[in-house]
C-alpha cells in the first residue's frame, strides 16, 4: 500500500484549500508542492499516493472552477 502521508512529514504548510463541492482538502507546502485528501465515505478520509508539484494555481486548475475556499498562512 502506498502511503503518501509519509511524504508530507517535515514540510511546511503555506496554504490550505478546500473544494466545498467535493470535500477535497489540499495542503499546499512552501516548497512548491501540494497534497490532496478527499472523503471516501462519511467517516473515512483517503489521500493521494504522493505529493504533487505545484501550488495554489495548479490546485485551482485541478478543481476546474468549483468553489474553492483558501486559507493562506502567509500572513498577507
Amino acid at each position: 500500500m502506498k502511503n503518501g502521508l509519509e511524504q508530507i512529514i517535515g514540510k511546511t504548510i503555506k496554504t490550505v484549500a478546500v473544494n466545498e463541492g467535493r470535500g477535497q482538502v489540499f495542503l499546499i507546502f512552501s516548497d512548491g508542492t501540494y497534497f490532496e485528501l478527499y472523503p471516501a465515505s462519511e467517516r473515512r478520509v483517503n489521500w493521494t499516493s504522493g505529493v504533487d508539484r505545484g501550488g495554489l494555481e495548479e490546485v485551482r486548475h485541478y478543481v476546474h472552477g468549483e468553489k474553492l475556499v483558501v486559507i493562506d498562512g502567509s500572513g498577507s
